[in-house]
């Protein structure tokens, strides 16, 4: 059984619930999309580009792929650095 309906968060002076539901789909995108956030962190120039023209972050991410849109000029959709590349 999972407790997640416990779980809170602070707006303001109010504490407000967060729904088990939205809990398990933050979960279940983080778990599918099977890269950790450092992956991702690759800088702009070493980009390796893992998709295509007007891929969507879903798409890229199903894809084992990271998407950062923020960065013009560079793939928005782009492979993650190998495990032991990885810095935490």
């Amino acid at each position: 059984m999972l407790c997640v309906d416990a779980i809170t968060k602070q707006k303001g002076r109010q504490m407000t619930r967060i729904p088990s539901r939205t809990i398990l789909k933050l979960f279940t995108d983080w778990a599918l999309s099977g890269t950790a956030e450092n992956q991702c962190a690759v800088p702009a120039k070493d980009r390796v580009d893992c998709g295509y023209p007007q891929v969507t972050a879903e798409q890229c991410n199903s894809r084992g792929c990271c998407f950062d849109s923020s960065i013009p000029g560079v793939p928005w959709c782009f492979k993650p650095l190998e495990k032991s590349e990885c810095t935490f």
